[in-house]
């Protein structure tokens, strides 16, 4: 087995294989389980995360952003701090064989501009699909703060993710989802909504062919 460091150059998943691997910066906040042992404390009761989060270029995080990233607020792309690294990165992996390519983005804190280009480039994305709405933590009562303010952008809304991917002429599918998300429930009116506007929620066992 051998260790190798993914980055934003495409490099092969493994030996002679057809498909290349790649990542594109999201988030520098660390999750709970790699914050220094004295900080692993929540605001609230969950355990979800903790640690300051720095994202990477023009997020639509409303949340606790750095202040890095306000100062940037008018000109655009807010720059990445030196010796910031990515703990969250979204995975492209493209397939040179048939020219497909997927975007896996499962923790979506903010919406840089790199992964705004991916998109624009990807045949699927998988994409984050953790709370339905931004209130649906503090409703749910599990959270005193917003799905934003938790890392997870939420599907719908006037900043939801929904209507960021309907454009897209790639296949897009939600998943990541928690158990509050009403998607959990195949019932839901929330499905058709998402089909209205040409998406869907990943299935167990799904098989996605490039």
């Amino acid at each position: 087995m051998e260790w190798r460091e993914l980055g934003s150059a495409p490099i092969s998943l493994s030996h002679g294989s057809d498909i290349e691997i790649s990542v594109i910066p999201v988030s520098a906040k660390r999750p709970r389980y790699a914050a220094p042992r004295a900080s692993r404390t929540s605001d609230s009761g969950e355990g979800a995360d903790c640690g300051e989060r720095r994202d990477f270029g023009r997020g639509a995080d409303h949340g606790r952003e750095a202040a890095h990233s306000r100062q940037a607020d008018h000109g655009g792309q807010a720059e990445k701090p030196i010796g910031v690294e990515p703990w969250v990165v979204a995975l492209r992996l493209h397939d040179r064989r048939t020219g497909g390519t997927v975007l896996y983005a499962p923790a979506l804190a903010s919406w840089p501009d790199a992964f705004q280009e991916a998109l624009a480039d990807a045949d699927c994305v998988l994409l984050d699909g953790t709370f339905w709405d931004d209130d649906e933590p503090r409703r749910s009562g599990f959270s005193a703060r917003t799905a934003t303010e938790m890392g997870h952008l939420p599907i719908d809304g006037p900043d939801g993710t929904a209507g960021r991917l309907a454009p897209l002429a790639a296949r897009c599918l939600y998943t990541h989802l928690n158990n509050t998300n009403p998607l959990v429930d195949p019932a839901a009116p929330q499905h058709k909504q998402l089909a209205d506007l040409g998406l869907s929620v990943a299935a167990e066992g799904m098989e996605i062919a490039l």
